[in-house]
């Protein structure tokens, strides 16, 4: 079994060995195609322009590995003539500089059939900083999902309700223009009204029960 090196860490040091590389690359010989989960890519001359797009699709979905160095159309096998040191290094840099919020994955270097392989695997983003978008293009036009073995951009809706996600959802502010002050259960809301005026008796003590309803957005006006 060869050695492997880590180039980057991130919470979790990840060591592959070569079984692990074949148990990773073995399904995708099998479909002759990459998954939903795992991109490999040749990247013998540098990294491919498309690979921000796969990271967004990844840390915007549940997650995924990305494997540089592996030649798909012979046999998943390694790629001849490719660097693996200077591809993990513009990688790190790359998830660092050109996806917002930076991404910090964990990046391998390590030993495959007698060649060597780049091997990162890309979280899931927290809600909280979701979309991760290619920082050049912004939110709207940068941000991506994984859909089978490519990367497709979000629609505004769908980034729209990542945003949304970010905060506390407001859905229970909205009015309800069919329902009337007689609808609600008397006693919940003067519970409501009687705790406001003993907590807060400076802002409640001197408004009706209909002026104290208003301020706290039980009832108001629209349309």
């Amino acid at each position: 079994m060869m050695a492997s090196k880590l180039w980057h860490t991130g919470e979790e040091a990840i060591m592959w060995s070569e079984e692990e590389i074949d148990t990773l690359l073995n399904p995708l010989r099998s479909a002759q195609s990459d998954s939903q989960d795992i991109e490999v890519k040749e990247a013998v001359g540098g990294l491919p322009v498309s690979l921000p797009e796969t990271i967004s699709a990844f840390a915007n979905g549940r997650g995924g590995t990305i494997v540089l160095g592996i030649a798909e159309k012979d046999g998943f096998e390694p790629a001849q003539g490719f660097k693996a040191q200077p591809v993990a290094e513009a990688l790190a840099q790359m998830c660092r500089d050109k996806i917002t919020p930076p991404i910090r994955p964990v990046i391998d270097v390590a030993s495959y059939h007698d060649s060597t392989v780049v091997i990162a695997v890309i979280d899931e983003a927290d809600p909280l900083d979701k979309p991760c978008y290619v920082r050049n293009r912004g939110r709207y036009s940068g941000s991506f999902i994984r859909v089978w073995d490519g990367d497709r951009k979000l629609s505004h809706y769908e980034t729209d309700r990542l945003l949304e996600n970010r905060a506390q959802p407001m859905y229970d502010r909205g009015l309800i223009y069919e329902a009337t002050v007689d609808d609600l259960l008397p006693d919940i809301v003067q519970g409501i009204l009687t705790l406001c005026r003993e907590r807060r008796p400076r802002v409640f003590g001197k408004l009706t029960d209909e002026e104290a309803m208003r301020a706290l957005g039980i009832v108001g006006t629209g349309r």
